[in-house]
């Protein structure tokens, strides 16, 4: 499905924008290497063998990692076969797998994030009741309360925590709108049981709601939220619209968004990744038109540069180490053969570059997402549309 939006948006492209100007050249890479790590199946559809099963019969869309204070992974995803929201933890020597919602046609656009108390957040969409919902799990169990409704409501979901624990979450509502929403205190009540999802009405004297702008997303959208190091709360999102489109990273300032462009041609920030590195902030996205990855920083003007890290981009996830090594997982589009996507993880520090290979399967890593483990390596979970399954990749 996705592969239909990015050729539709294409040609949208194609028509309206020029190719990018004042732009460095693209970074030459070097051969892709062996990954240290290695790839498992953390889930799989019950027909896996099966070479006739399609699309329905997958498991892993939406794959969203976070991980605790003791560095413990948290990972949700959807299970497509079973229209399922699944959940999975490792705990540095295991994972465990359960189901948190069976009833309905649930996991569609999903964000997840921890807190610091080890709760576990997470806003999906139910596809049977069309509503946008969030979820919190404490240590009795989970609890869930819906949003808002509308058909595909949740588009490029993005959540970041507060100190006070309580999540903040940007998405794309059904009228071109981008949509904040922040939990001004804890979710309690009921609890909730995978079969007997019970749903509490929108508290709306908890939630401040506000409309960041007119801005319209898509089906495989991918934008960021997260607080820096000056404590506030900084947005990359992408605006997509029939006769424009622009990447736009916007931060909270005295209760106001102040949204700004970072570029405007090439059909930019699909897919983004907001980087802080020290003070500075990094912005890793991918251009839709060129396929191009860039990496953009603000430069003493005040405007900001962007460097084409290399060409044939489809999705991507981005984290950086305490060493300044950036880590970006990527889907790596084959030149000349259309819908065949290598995943792949690029590692750059300074000039020094690497190119790791992590899995030749036709098109896998449409759906994924990647974060470093308490030891500072990457962990990447995504979807392979060959085996319809959810592989992770990790390094020990």
């Amino acid at each position: 499905m996705s592969r239909q939006v990015f050729s539709f948006c294409s040609l949208i492209c194609l028509l309206t924008l020029t190719s990018c100007s004042g732009c460095e050249e693209v970074t030459s890479l070097p051969a892709a290497e062996k990954a240290p790590g290695s790839v498992f199946v953390l889930a799989a559809p019950s027909n896996a063998g099966a070479a006739t099963a399609d699309e329905r019969h997958a498991v892993g869309w939406w794959p969203r990692l976070a991980k605790d204070s003791a560095g413990n992974i948290h990972l949700a995803y959807c299970d497509a076969e079973n229209a399922d929201l699944d959940y999975a933890f490792y705990d540095g020597a295991s994972w465990v797998k359960s189901v948190v919602i069976s009833k309905g046609k649930v996991g569609k656009y999903l964000a997840l994030a921890v807190d610091g108390a080890g709760g576990v957040h997470v806003t999906f969409y139910d596809q049977d009741s069309h509503y946008y919902n969030y979820g919190y799990k404490d240590a009795a169990g989970w609890h869930l309360e819906k949003l808002s409704w509308g058909k595909e409501l949740g588009v490029g979901a993005a959540m970041a925590i507060d100190s006070d624990n309580l999540p903040h979450v940007i998405f794309y509502g059904i009228d071109g709108r981008l949509i904040y929403m922040h939990r001004k205190k804890t979710l309690t009540g009921p609890l909730s049981t995978p079969t007997e999802p019970i749903y509490q009405l929108n508290d709306e004297a908890a939630w401040e709601t506000m409309v960041i702008g007119n801005y319209g997303g898509g089906f495989s959208a991918r934008s960021d939220l997260a607080f820096g190091p000056d404590n506030k709360l900084h947005a990359s999102f992408v605006d997509s619209q029939l006769v424009k489109s622009g990447f736009y990273y916007a931060t909270l300032d005295g209760g106001s968004w102040r949204p700004e462009v970072v570029a405007d041609k090439e059909a930019p920030g699909w897919n983004s990744q907001i980087i802080f590195n020290g003070k500075d902030v990094l912005l890793v996205y991918g251009s839709l038109l060129h396929e191009r990855l860039y990496l953009s920083t603000k430069g003493k003007s005040g405007t900001w540069q962007n460097e084409i890290l290399y060409l044939r981009l489809g999705s991507l996830s981005a984290a950086m180490g305490n060493d300044g090594t950036l880590y970006i997982a990527h889907q790596y589009l084959l030149p000349g053969r259309k819908g065949y996507g290598l995943m792949r993880l690029l590692s750059k520090k300074g000039a020094e570059l690497h190119w790791y290979e992590i899995d030749k399967g036709r098109d896998s890593g449409m759906y994924l997402d990647m974060l470093l483990d308490k030891n500072g390596r990457p962990v990447i979970a995504y979807f392979d549309p060959e085996s319809r399954s959810l592989k992770v990749y990790m390094e020990k």
